[in-house]
């Protein structure tokens, strides 16, 4: 009787090790195939599906001031908004190096830096959005270097996934699985090209908070600016363009960031051949509340005249790299 107990046991541990086997599969399946949020623009590098002449990454920052489409429209190259909101270049730099290394026709990488872009970073932020992806070397490196502990019990004990996955993670899922049954392609067209444009105005109260705020201190991580050199370096080798660029700031927000200049030279040093970088931190944008919802994220007005800018800058620096 013991032993039969013992058997029955062992059989309802292997059952429920199989079923939780297929369940987490099928999750990451949907969520590699869902067009839902930013689990999509994950999905558009980790699958290879995405290979564009122009690829802009960055945070919420780019995210919502590169207007794809019209850039597209005015340059005449493909486009996309890879900028992922709430994330740091140290979190992307894998889907960074990921497009680089598979692209084919990619002609420019445009880095859309903030004051925060290159401070250090000792935890993740929504990490369910690359749950699908730990196997890939690339990406998986990327996240270990900043949580090597969480990155290794995703990758290695089984099911750890239920540990982190959000509720985002559950809906990309079922979205992504709902596309393929129902004989959709595994990614949709994204008709704004990763670009979220916000119809918002200047936040109410946020004049107050700027004057009660005292000023942010910029930290420059030593590890973050090697990785970042090291990434422009692997972007050149493959013969494409690099443009490091500033989003504008209203002058209200650049007045709490009294020791910008440190980033900009830091990042003015990063030029050299092939690589360019421009400050639109103090534009003509930044004095026009009409153009931000807050200090440092344009609103869709702003976006369209940064983005019609920026085009310029892009096709003068291609033009003049043929020559």
């Amino acid at each position: 009787m013991k032993k039969k107990a013992i058997i029955q046991s062992v059989l309802f541990l292997v059952i429920l090790i199989l079923l939780l086997t297929i369940v987490i599969r099928t999750l990451d399946f949907g969520v590699r195939n869902s067009s839902y949020a930013q689990y999509a623009k994950v999905n558009y590098i980790g699958n290879h599906r995405a290979d564009t002449q122009l690829a802009f990454f960055g945070s919420s920052v780019g995210e919502v001031s590169l207007n794809a489409n019209l850039i597209e429209e005015q340059t005449g190259k493909s486009a996309y908004n890879y900028c992922i909101d709430g994330t740091r270049f140290m979190q992307y730099d894998g889907l960074i190096k990921e497009f680089n290394a598979y692209s084919i026709n990619c002609e420019m990488v445009v880095f859309a830096e903030t004051f925060f872009s290159l401070s250090k970073v000792d935890q993740l932020t929504e990490v369910d959005r690359f749950l699908p992806y730990i196997n890939n070397e690339t990406i998986y490196t990327s996240l270990y270097f900043i949580q090597p502990e969480l990155m290794w019990k995703l990758r290695y004990i089984p099911f750890y996934k239920f540990i982190v996955a959000k509720q985002g993670y559950y809906k990309a899922a079922a979205l992504g699985l709902k596309e393929m049954i129902g004989g959709k392609s595994l990614l949709r067209d994204d008709t704004l090209k990763g670009f979220t444009p916000k119809k918002l105005h200047w936040q109410v109260g946020l004049d107050e908070l700027n004057k009660a705020s005292k000023p942010i201190e910029i930290q420059l991580d030593t590890i973050a600016l090697q990785h970042y050199s090291s990434t422009i370096e692997e972007i050149r080798k493959k013969g494409r363009k690099v443009l490091i660029v500033i989003p504008p700031i209203h002058e209200d927000g650049l007045r709490l960031l009294p020791d910008l200049e440190k980033l900009r030279k830091t990042l003015a040093s990063m030029e050299r051949d092939g690589v360019y970088f421009r400050d639109y931190s103090m534009s003509d944008l930044s004095r026009e509340k009409n153009y931000f919802y807050n200090n440092s994220h344009v609103n869709e007005l702003g976006a369209r005249k940064f983005s019609k800018h920026l085009a310029l800058t892009i096709d003068s620096i291609l033009m003049t790299a043929k020559k």
